[in-house]
């Protein structure tokens, strides 16, 4: 995955949390689910020079506040969050 492509995603993630907070409104959940099921599906190495730990670092952190944020959304199932943190990460 290209390095802007998840910068792109990590940081619209957490905003779309942070909106499901602020606003209530399930539209901005059920994006940011859609995003982060199809992502866990899909990402499974990150490729490139020593940068890639850096980035799994920056962008990874972004990820986890999303997901944390996002686990308290009943649409979004444990095995979902499972399923992202143990075989993305």
């Amino acid at each position: 995955m290209p390095t802007l492509v998840l910068s792109i995603l990590t940081f619209m993630l957490l905003k779309l949390a942070i909106r499901l907070k602020v606003t209530g409104n399930p539209a901005f959940a059920n994006e940011s689910i859609s995003i982060m099921n199809v992502w866990s599906s899909t990402l499974h190495q990150l490729s490139g020079n020593a940068d890639r730990f850096l980035l799994a670092g920056i962008h990874g952190y972004q990820l986890d506040n999303a997901a944390e944020i996002m686990r308290t959304y009943s649409r979004w199932t444990p095995e979902d969050f499972a399923i992202l943190f143990t075989i993305t990460f």
